[in-house]
């Protein structure tokens, strides 16, 4: 667990900002607004589940998405380099594997798609 004591650096804000492996990164690159993408679903998710209704299973799935963006996160801020020092969590194909299977489960009721936008 991350415990923050402050939530300012006082380094001021010159447009840029440190990925996890303390690298130096423009605030407008795509790598920082793919990760802010992620982070916002991760907030949608957490406030549909904080509003409750939802079956049981939808929940339990959505819990499980919610920490899967979390180590999608995770791995966009730490660039890929060869041989670290420490080997960073990275999202692997089981990820993928197992979101196409919950599409399939909730996709397998409806009517057929006749087109695709």
């Amino acid at each position: 667990m991350v415990n923050l004591t402050k939530i300012y650096t006082r380094t001021g804000d010159g447009g840029e900002t440190r990925l996890g492996d303390m690298s130096v990164t423009r605030k407008t690159g795509s790598r920082l607004a793919a990760y802010a993408d992620v982070d916002e679903a991760n907030s949608q998710i957490g406030c549909a589940l904080a509003l409750g209704g939802l079956d049981d299973d939808v929940a339990a799935v959505l819990v499980q998405v919610q920490n899967d963006l979390f180590d999608v996160g995770a791995d966009f801020c730490t660039p890929v380099v060869d041989d670290p020092e420490f080997p960073p969590l990275r999202v692997e194909p089981d990820y993928v594997d197992r979101l196409e299977q919950w599409c399939d489960r909730y996709n397998e009721p409806l009517e057929k798609l006749r087109s695709f936008i």
